[in-house]
């Protein structure tokens, strides 16, 4: 059996039909170099390379939803990135690696902390 590496889950994730997540991720493949992504590409999958696209994603979308002055895209983009954290989850989970939901899909916003604690 092959070691599915972080380039296998990158191949996967790029093919998201979710608008403001492919911008995410063209932007967010950016930030490193191509001599960089040759090192990054084979490494072996891991829960916690998952994690971390998971943090830099929710990162953006944060900022994202922080520059709204709008109800409707607010909404918008809190549920599209809700589900692009499900998106992310089952590609993970595609190539063989455990990892909850809730490791991933975080909260966005303060008001859904309060949600998720029962507030």
């Amino acid at each position: 059996m092959t070691q599915n590496t972080y380039g296998d889950f990158i191949d996967l994730i790029e093919k998201t039909k979710i608008t403001e997540a492919a911008v995410f991720i063209e932007r967010w493949k950016k930030l490193a170099t191509e001599e960089q992504w040759k090192e990054y590409r084979p490494l072996p999958l891991t829960p916690e390379l998952i994690m971390g696209f998971a943090e830099d994603t929710a990162t953006h979308f944060q900022r994202r939803i922080a520059g709204i002055d709008t109800e409707e895209l607010y909404t918008l983009v809190i549920k599209d990135a809700h589900a692009f954290f499900r998106e992310v989850h089952e590609k993970a989970q595609k190539l063989g690696m455990q990892i909850e939901l809730n490791q991933i899909d975080t909260s966005l916003t303060p008001s859904e902390v309060i949600a998720r604690k029962g507030g």
